[in-house]
């Protein structure tokens, strides 16, 4: 559980504040964050090697986040996502003078899933797009998929 964190990074570069990478059983709540990149990023594994790990992201609470992105998403889901994403709980979510509200990414041959997403009571200050899905993020980590 990550709890009452307040982390303002004014110089813009690329950090993704918190990651939840092949986790079960996250509760990210009362956070205020203001950073370059995505504030909070689900992932469950890079391609061939996320797929053969094979431990999915699941039950994943984020609760009363509040902050600022100018160039990412309050919450991103993937692109690296192989071992699949599931049951993810998004309350009371702040976000402004940002890029994206949530967005949901994966690129072709990436494999995983993402199912059962679950957003209440967002309010979105100065934001560009409220949620984006984009399904051709990045390259792989070798020429071995596809």
């Amino acid at each position: 559980m990550i709890s009452e964190l307040t982390h303002i990074r004014y110089r813009l570069i690329n950090i993704i504040y918190l990651n939840a990478d092949s986790s079960t059983n996250v509760c990210i709540e009362d956070c205020y964050i203001v950073t370059g990149d995505d504030l909070v990023s689900i992932k469950s594994g890079w391609d061939e090697y996320g797929i053969s790990y094979a431990r999915p992201s699941s039950k994943i609470k984020i609760n009363r986040l509040t902050g600022q992105t100018t160039s990412s998403s309050g919450i991103a889901i993937g692109s690296e996502m192989s071992g699949g994403v599931s049951d993810i709980y998004i309350k009371d979510l702040h976000l402004f003078n940002s890029n994206t509200g949530i967005r949901i990414k994966t690129s072709p041959g990436r494999g995983g899933y993402v199912r059962n997403v679950h957003v209440s009571n967002v309010k979105l200050d100065n934001v560009k797009k409220a949620i984006r899905f984009t399904g051709k993020y990045g390259e792989h980590p070798d020429g071995n998929i596809d």
